[in-house]
């Protein structure tokens, strides 16, 4: 009866750590779009303003 306890925990903690992962790579991926986004806008202000 611990044996199979200790395999349902071992298996939750696995799904866990699997969801984990997918999350920080979401989180990753967005981190960037936004800093690209970020700096493209800066670009834009930065090029009108020293245009004129």
């Amino acid at each position: 009866m611990l044996d199979r306890a200790e395999d349902r925990f071992e298996k939750r903690i696995a799904q866990l750590e699997t969801k984990i992962a997918e999350t920080e790579a979401r989180i990753i991926k967005w981190t960037f779009v936004f800093v690209f986004g970020q700096f493209w806008a800066i670009v834009s202000v930065l090029f009108v303003f020293f245009r004129k």
